[in-house]
């Protein structure tokens, strides 16, 4: 290369430079007001409400939706406008509750078979997370810890039987779940920073005997999978992971193959805490990974494949539980902090979603190229118009 050529080169390079500064710059400054709008787009189409009231981890009862109070059982059928006392908790249960359905309560050290109006004690020292109790047949469940042990549970009698405990070398259960389409359980193990195994296991049996789908010994955290969030659909079985790099991981259930299908850029990297297939496309919750310093963030992720993923909404807060309510019209999330109210969405079918993400605003693709975390963008936007959602009419 010429002298000459070589100095318009370097001219050019500069430049290029400077306006990819320049760039980075505007994204930094003004990248909030790209999330509000990603958030006002699909905030006012799918119908965002928030359940004034309504916190924590929650179920549906056709148009009820049910949480745990501090003393009693609450039901709300017009979205936390008015709530009702439909239950007195146990004098035991120490709140927040963690984990709730229609039969298995948990607080944040024992889990509770509910027996009509009433409530007993069936596994007390014990930590559920997300997902407590799966239904295995028509009396027992499944109940998994966030921790070492698996039970299984007799609806009848309320006696549990320990079914497994964790292998040598893991650290400890992330979740337990049935598949509802096999009766095969599944759990997986975590975490590849402080273990030398993670992977997923399956019994086929009950769980009586436990084999490994995907096992990881040491090396890379890159080689380790260790979801913390499934759905089990007709064809396949979607896995969420937590650990790098973050993504969605599927099992086919004829190759029995695992793959990671997506992987999220850094700019969003958050851990997965649920996954729901409703009216033919896929909604996930993922949430950050936090220190003191830093404030949590959470996404809400469309698919219309499994695949491809695009986050549709942005929380400054840990989302954790995610329901399907009202017979698949809508979608209802649950976050971590105790005064953050329960926000449900308006379900469309996959068709009407697919053009409403191919019209609507996205995350620019610089800020995914410069891997800045989602949380420089959140810190500005906390205690502003961001923080705030649509409340339920009253």
């Amino acid at each position: 290369m010429n002298p000459a050529r070589a100095y318009r080169f370097l001219i050019w390079a500069l430049i290029g430079v400077l306006i990819a500064g320049l760039g980075a710059l505007a994204l930094y400054t003004f990248g909030g007001t790209r999330l509000e709008a990603i958030n006002a787009y699909y905030g006012d189409l799918l119908g965002r409400t928030e359940l004034t009231g309504v916190r924590g981890p929650h179920y549906w009862q056709g148009q009820n939706v049910v949480w745990a109070g501090r003393r009693d059982v609450k039901t709300s059928g017009d979205f936390g406008v008015t709530a009702t006392d439909d239950a007195a908790l146990p004098e035991s249960f120490r709140g927040p509750a963690r984990s709730i359905s229609e039969s298995i309560w948990a607080d944040k050290s024992s889990v509770y078979l509910r027996q009509g109006d009433g409530f007993k004690r069936v596994l007390a020292d014990f930590k559920c997370w997300y997902v407590c109790g799966s239904r295995l047949d028509a009396s027992d469940f499944v109940i998994g810890e966030y921790g070492s042990r698996i039970y299984r549970l007799d609806a009848k009698t309320g006696e549990t039987r320990l079914l497994f405990e964790k292998p040598a070398g893991t650290r400890h259960f992330h979740f337990t779940a049935v598949d509802p389409l096999t009766g095969d359980i599944y759990t997986s193990l975590g975490d590849a920073h402080k273990a030398k195994v993670t992977g997923i296991m399956r019994s086929q049996d009950g769980g009586e005997t436990w084999q490994w789908l995907d096992k990881a010994t040491g090396g890379s955290r890159a080689t380790h999978r260790q979801p913390t969030a499934v759905y089990f659909d007709k064809d396949a079985i979607y896995f969420g992971k937590d650990n790098r790099p973050p993504g969605i991981l599927v099992l086919d259930r004829k190759t029995g193959r695992i793959e990671q299908v997506f992987t999220m850029s850094k700019f969003f990297k958050s851990w997965f805490t649920g996954i729901t297939k409703v009216k033919g496309s896929f909604w996930a919750i993922s949430r950050s990974f936090t220190n003191k310093a830093d404030p949590s963030f959470g996404l809400l992720w469309w698919s219309g494949d499994g695949k491809t993923w695009v986050p549709v909404q942005f929380f400054t807060d840990a989302p954790i539980w995610l329901q399907t309510g009202q017979e698949g019209d809508l979608i209802s999330i649950g976050f971590l902090r105790k005064d953050s109210d329960v926000i449900a969405f308006k379900v469309p079918d996959r068709a009407e979603m697919a053009e409403w993400v191919e019209r609507g605003p996205s995350v620019a693709l610089l800020d995914r190229l410069l891997g800045r975390n989602l949380q420089g963008p959140l810190k500005r936007l906390i205690g502003g118009s961001f923080n705030q959602q649509e409340r339920a009419p009253k």
